[in-house]
């Protein structure tokens, strides 16, 4: 789906997956296969899928788990008692398919650090930060205000850097609070997208793509390569979350049912109490 700038598009075109000629078990659909031909510019996409669930939510419109930018602003959010879907974005340039901002800005790759000017692993002091769950306070209703973003966390360590939600705050906009604590090591919570809000972040569901709320992949590379440049090393939480996952949609409206190929991938907890896949119960070791 093309973007026009806003929540509308400007072309939308639906065309099946073809199997790959020489590989198995991979499914291919190029931007040659669209007619009339596409422009150059920023896509949207989504895959839409069958719930063989027994909720029967019909067709779905999910999104790309391993997309390298999400936009919730185009979210599909037809079915209520489904979880928002976010159009995986991506830029179509010189006929090929590339990662990309929100926006269409094309990410920097990030420097590598010089290994000898960074603290060793017996010489870490690491300061952990929660960056989504900050914020600065609550407005007049008592609804929480300007949460934080990468901006804002690079604005902790570096003095010149007005941040963004927290441009107002003079510690902020003013000092390096994190550098003036002594630390030389930073770990962020999970920084990957999470469809949770004002959390921790522990439930990624586009292991790829940097957290919507947080800013663009761009800012992150900003962000990590400032923090490397004052002789800081950088750490990242991931999880996995695999029952948050776009595809999981294998997870709609319950935590109990699946809504893509249900028949292969549900399991019955309480009388498959032998099968290994089943993580709730203890596997019997029979005799031989």
């Amino acid at each position: 789906m093309e973007s026009s700038g806003s929540k509308a598009f400007s072309q939308i075109a639906r065309l099946p997956l073809v199997p790959s000629p020489d590989k198995s078990d991979l499914w291919l659909l190029g931007p040659e296969s669209v007619s009339p031909p596409l422009a150059e510019g920023v896509y949207h996409y989504w895959f839409e899928v069958d719930d063989t669930s027994p909720e029967s939510h019909g067709t779905l419109l999910v999104s790309d788990t391993f997309a390298f930018a999400v936009n919730y602003g185009v979210a599909n959010t037809a079915e209520p008692s489904v979880p928002p879907q976010p159009g995986s974005v991506v830029r179509l340039r010189d006929g090929k398919l590339w990662p990309c901002d929100v926006d269409g800005a094309d990410p920097p790759p990030p420097a590598v650090p010089s290994l000898a000017a960074l603290p060793s692993n017996y010489h870490l002091v690491i300061y952990e930060l929660p960056t989504s769950w900050t914020k600065i306070g609550n407005d007049n209703r008592g609804v929480d205000k300007e949460v934080g973003t990468f901006a804002d966390v690079l604005a902790l360590f570096k003095a010149d850097a007005p941040g963004d939600h927290f441009s107002a705050v003079a510690a902020v906009n003013e000092e390096a609070i994190l550098a003036n604590l002594g630390v030389n090591a930073l770990e962020l919570l999970p920084a990957a997208d999470s469809k949770t809000q004002d959390e921790w972040g522990y439930a990624t569901a586009h292991y790829f793509a940097p957290d919507y709320n947080l800013g663009t992949a761009s800012d992150l590379v900003r962000f990590v390569d400032a923090v490397h440049g004052q002789n800081t090393r950088f750490f990242t939480d991931v999880v996995m979350a695999f029952g948050h996952d776009s595809y999981g949609s294998i997870n709609y409206g319950s935590i109990d049912y699946g809504s893509i190929d249900f028949p292969d991938f549900y399991i019955h907890l309480h009388l498959e109490t032998n099968n290994p896949d089943n993580s709730q119960s203890s596997q019997s070791i029979q005799p031989q």
